[in-house]
C-alpha cells in the first residue's frame, strides 16, 4: 500500500477504535440516582467527605443542593449517613416531641406542635412528582370565648419545582385539600399556593363561592362534548361515510351545589300510643228566695210564708282523646354537580354524488345529488338517539345538507399508508448501524482501490544444458511437469544448486 491509502486506513481504523472505546467508557458508567436534595453547602461538604470515605462516586449540582450517588450504592449510602445523623438541618416532624422537658410551657408546647404539623407537611409535599422543595406555614388562630366572630385557620405552601416540571390543576387542589384535611378548622378554600418564582399557582376562593372549580368545570364540559361529538361522528362515519359529515356538539352544565333536606310523615305507619276518656256527671238544686217583700222580711221577723219555690239541674259530660305515633322519612339530597341542563347539536352532512356518465354521454364529473327529507329525517333520529336528546331540557338539534369542498373533503378522509415517523422512531438504531457500516465499506473500497496492483511474476522455463531460466515471452507461464523438474535436478545437482541460490538471493 502507498502512503496515503496506509495514512487514510490507520487514521479509520483508529477513529474506529476510539469510538468503541468511548462507548463502551460511557456505558460502564454508573446510573446515578438523587440521594439527597436542598442541602446546605455545610451538609453537602459533609456528607461528600463521608462519601469519599466510604469510596462512594458521587456528583455534586451545587444549582440545587442535591447529591447525587450510583444507584447501587445508595441504600448503604442512606444507612451510612443516617449513622451519622446527616442531613442535620432537615425538616423535623413530630420527632421534635422525642426530647420532652419539664420546663415546656403550654405555649411552647403549642408552637412545637405547630412546627411538627407544618414539618410533616413539607416532607409529604416534596414526596409528590415535580416538587423540589415545600414550604408551609399556618395560621392556626387560638380558641376565644367570649367573641362572636372567629378567625378561620389559615395556609400558605411555597413550592420549589424542579427542572422542566409543572404542576396541573389536580396536583395543586391535591395539595389544597391535603393541607385541610390535616388542620382542624381550615377550609381548602383558605389555602394558597405558590411557586419560587412567586407566581401564584391557586386562585382565590370566597366563601361558598366555585372559583377554585373553573377549571375542573370547563374540563367536564370539554370532556362531555367531547365524547358526544366523537359518539355520533363515529356513527356518522359508518353510515355516510368518512368525511362525509361533520359534528359539533355544545352542552351547558349545570353547575349549582343544590342541597335539600325533607321530613315525610307515613300515613300507613299509624300507631296509637295513648288513648284518654274522661266523664264529667254534675247533680245539684238551689233554693229561690220567696216571701213578703217589705220591713217585716228585712228586720229579721218571721214573715209568713207564702209559697217557697226549688229548683234542680243535672250534667253530664263525656270527652275521648288518642295520641297517634307516625314513622318520618327524612331526605339529604345533594344535587349532582355538572349534570346536562342543555344540548345544542349541529351536524352537516355532505350531498351524495351521482358517477360520471361520460362513458354514455353524459357528465364528465360526477353530480352531487340532494338527499331525500326521509334520509334527513333518518339522520336526525339517529344523532338524536346517540346524544339522548331530551325534550324537557329543551334539547336543539338541527342537520343541514350543503356540498363539502373537495379539499375539507380529502383532508377529512383517513390516510391510508404507513406512519413513517412511527416507523423512524422503532429502527432508528438499526437505521444507524446500518448506516454506519455502508461507510466503513465505502472507506474500505476507496482505500483498497487506491493500492496499487503487483504484476504476477512470470514462471521460469528451465532450459535443459544451461545454467539460467529465460522468461517466456508474451508473459505466459510454463508449467513444468514434476517428473521433467525431477529428471532435471538429478540430472545436474550442481546447476540446480546454483539456481535455488541466485533464487534466494
Amino acid at each position: 500500500m502507498g502512503a496515503g491509502p496506509r495514512i487514510t486506513l490507520i487514521s479509520f481504523v483508529g477513529v474506529m477504535v476510539a469510538a468503541v472505546a468511548g462507548l463502551a467508557l460511557w456505558s460502564a458508567q454508573p446510573d446515578y440516582v438523587l440521594l439527597y436534595g436542598g442541602l446546605s453547602p455545610e451538609d453537602a461538604a459533609a456528607i461528600s467527605g463521608r462519601l469519599g470515605d466510604d469510596k462512594v462516586p458521587f456528583r455534586y449540582e451545587a444549582s440545587r443542593g442535591a447529591i447525587l450517588v450510583a444507584a447501587t450504592k445508595a441504600d448503604s449510602a442512606k444507612l451510612s449517613l443516617a449513622a451519622l445523623g446527616l442531613p442535620r438541618n432537615k425538616t423535623e416532624g413530630f420527632e421534635i416531641f422525642d426530647k420532652t422537658s419539664f420546663s415546656t410551657t403550654e405555649f411552647v408546647q403549642h408552637i412545637n406542635f405547630q412546627r411538627a404539623l407544618s414539618g410533616t407537611l413539607e416532607r409529604t409535599i416534596q414526596s409528590m412528582e415535580g416538587v423540589d422543595t415545600a414550604r408551609v406555614i399556618l395560621t392556626i388562630p387560638e380558641d376565644e370565648l367570649f367573641t362572636r366572630e372567629k378567625k378561620e385557620a389559615k395556609a400558605s405552601v411555597c413550592v420549589k419545582l424542579r427542572q422542566n416540571k409543572s404542576l396541573n390543576g389536580e396536583q395543586i387542589g391535591a395539595i389544597r385539600y391535603l393541607i385541610s384535611s390535616s388542620v382542624q378548622k381550615l377550609e381548602a378554600r383558605n389555602v394558597t399556593v405558590t411557586d419560587s418564582t412567586g407566581r401564584l399557582l391557586s386562585k382565590p376562593q370566597e366563601e361558598g363561592g366555585t372559583a377554585d372549580l373553573s377549571d375542573e368545570q370547563l374540563g367536564m364540559q370539554k370532556n362531555i362534548e367531547n365524547n358526544l361529538t366523537n359518539k355520533v361522528q363515529s356513527l356518522l362515519d359508518q353510515v355516510l361515510g368518512a368525511g362525509q359529515s361533520a359534528v359539533r356538539i355544545t352542552a351547558q352544565l349545570n353547575l349549582d351545589r343544590i342541597e335539600r333536606t325533607s321530613e315525610k310523615m307515613d300515613p300507613a305507619s299509624q300507631v296509637s300510643l295513648q288513648e284518654t276518656t274522661s266523664t264529667d256527671d254534675t247533680k245539684g238544686g238551689s233554693s229561690v228566695p220567696a216571701g213578703v217583700p217589705g220591713l217585716a222580711s228585712n228586720t229579721g221577723q218571721t214573715p209568713p210564708v207564702a209559697n217557697a219555690g226549688a229548683t234542680s239541674n243535672t250534667k253530664k259530660q263525656t270527652s275521648a282523646s288518642t295520641k297517634y305515633h307516625y314513622d318520618t322519612i327524612s331526605e339529604r339530597v345533594i344535587a349532582p354537580v355538572g349534570t346536562i341542563k342543555r344540548l345544542s347539536v349541529s351536524v352537516l352532512v355532505a350531498s351524495k354524488s351521482k358517477p360520471s356518465d361520460a362513458a354514455k354521454g353524459g357528465a364528465p364529473e360526477p353530480q352531487a345529488v340532494p338527499r331525500t327529507p326521509k334520509e334527513l329525517a333518518d339522520l336526525t333520529e339517529i344523532v338524536r338517539s346517540a346524544v339522548g336528546f331530551d325534550v324537557t331540557r329543551k334539547d336543539d338539534i338541527k342537520i343541514a345538507e350543503i356540498p363539502f369542498s373537495e379539499s375539507a373533503a380529502a383532508a377529512a378522509a383517513p390516510v391510508a399508508g404507513i406512519d413513517w415517523l412511527e416507523l423512524v422512531q422503532r429502527h432508528a438504531s438499526d437505521a444507524l448501524a446500518f448506516a454506519g457500516i455502508l461507510i466503513m465499506a465505502f472507506v474500505f473500497r476507496r482505500v483498497f482501490s487506491r493500492m496499487p496492483k503487483i504484476a504476477p511474476q512470470p514462471a521460469l522455463q528451465p532450459q535443459v544444458g544451461s545454467t539460467t531460466f529465460n522468461a517466456p515471452s508474451g508473459g505466459q507461464t510454463t508449467v513444468v511437469l514434476k517428473d521433467e523438474m525431477k529428471q532435471l535436478v538429478s540430472k545436474n545437482n550442481t546447476q540446480a544448486a546454483d539456481i535455488i541460490r541466485t533464487m534466494l538471493k
